[in-house]
């Protein structure tokens, strides 16, 4: 007796969790580095990646979520949970960053 294929299970999208987790590290970092030494250039690749590029990845994610809602669709809740720390993490370090910026702007 086999399996169709049909039948399979199907659970969220991972990769743009993953792009998620990268920009929201990597505006974690930009962060760090623009508080160090202040340069306009570290803490406004902060904000795009923490402000602009998170949220953007997020929409994905759901929208891609949301596409395969069907009759084998497996959620997960675990997945669900990680990406919401990841865009409020990424947002408000990119949120910092754009302050670091426009004081940074203002000198």
């Amino acid at each position: 007796m086999g399996t169709s294929v049909g039948s399979e299970s199907v659970g969220p999208p991972v990769w743009p969790v993953l792009l998620l987790a990268t920009a929201s590290l990597g505006s974690i970092v930009l962060a760090v580095l623009a508080s160090i030494t202040p340069a306009a250039a570290l803490a406004g690749a902060g904000y795009g990646l923490g402000a602009l590029l998170s949220v953007a990845f997020l929409s994905t994610y759901r929208a891609l979520r949301n596409a395969r809602r069907g009759g084998s669709f497996r959620p997960s809740r675990g997945l669900d949970r990680l990406v919401l720390v990841l865009t409020v993490a990424g947002f408000a370090t990119g949120i910092y960053c754009a302050y670091l910026l426009a004081t940074e702007l203002a000198k």
